[in-house]
């Protein structure tokens, strides 16, 4: 009915763990949407860019690589069924970010 070119999206409800029960294994040209909202965290608001892309590496890692394995519980095979792709992990700011754009790239680099 779709058609062998469509993408399904499915957001991931905000924890990737739980989509490891395979109903999906088989289901080409599926992607499995992931958003880390850090926003709407206090924590991340108050780092630098540099600070922030290594706060999201140290505590998204788990949500990142903890789906879409077809041997669950080991999580070692990666299913050829579903793809993963990160929507947002927002570089929030507790500032406007215009007249501090020179701060923000230096920040980053």
């Amino acid at each position: 009915i779709l058609g062998t070119k469509t993408m399904v999206f499915i957001g991931d409800m905000f924890d990737s763990t739980k989509w490891n029960n395979g109903w999906w294994k088989d289901q080409a040209n599926t992607i499995l949407d992931s958003h880390y909202y850090h926003v709407f965290a206090e924590t991340p608001r108050s780092l630098s860019p540099k600070q922030h892309i290594a706060y999201v590496c140290r505590y998204n890692h788990r949500y990142t690589t903890g789906c879409c394995y077809s041997d669950h519980p080991k999580n070692t095979k990666v299913t050829p069924g579903i793809s993963r792709m990160v929507g947002e992990w927002s570089a929030s700011f507790d500032t406007e970010v215009g007249p501090m754009i020179d701060k923000v790239i230096n920040g980053i680099i």
